[in-house]
């Protein structure tokens, strides 16, 4: 399987990407893969920029190929922010990849009703706030692309 996936090529020059949940374990490759076929990112996770910048270091992401913002996808004025920000900057984003979200590393019968409510809030806020927000006239931001 690695093997098919090593050689499975994608050409994204001149394609702005929005990844959410972006500096995670599981966002790693996401990432690289993405940066690698030639896309601009534009990425947002809840950590400082200082963290991003040396998280995306490591991953050796070339720094003039990605706009990184602090987002609480929780946070109404910062995904707003965020939204407005992406929209004045990429009137052309071509894609909106919500890969936010979490759940806690405990059992699931050891989680209390708070916690669950807490982790159903990020995860419902994180797949559908910023892709919301993301439209013009009603229309994904997507389909303005051309």
């Amino acid at each position: 399987m690695h093997e098919i996936l090593a050689m499975t090529r994608i050409d994204l020059p001149r394609k702005a990407i929005l990844v959410t949940g972006s500096l995670g374990a599981i966002a790693e490759h996401l990432v690289r893969r993405l940066s690698g076929a030639g896309a601009f990112l534009v990425l947002t996770d809840v950590r400082s920029g200082t963290e991003a910048e040396s998280i995306l270091r490591n991953w050796n992401i070339d720094s003039s190929r990605y706009l990184y913002l602090p987002v609480d996808v929780t946070i109404s004025a910062e995904v707003e922010s965020a939204v407005n920000e992406v929209m004045n900057r990429f009137p052309r984003l071509d894609t909106v990849l919500g890969h936010a979200g979490g759940c806690g590393l405990h059992p699931f019968i050891e989680t209390s009703t708070a916690e669950f409510e807490r982790i159903f809030r990020f995860n419902y806020l994180a797949q559908s706030s910023s892709p919301m927000r993301l439209s013009t006239n009603g229309r994904p931001a997507r389909s303005q692309a051309t």
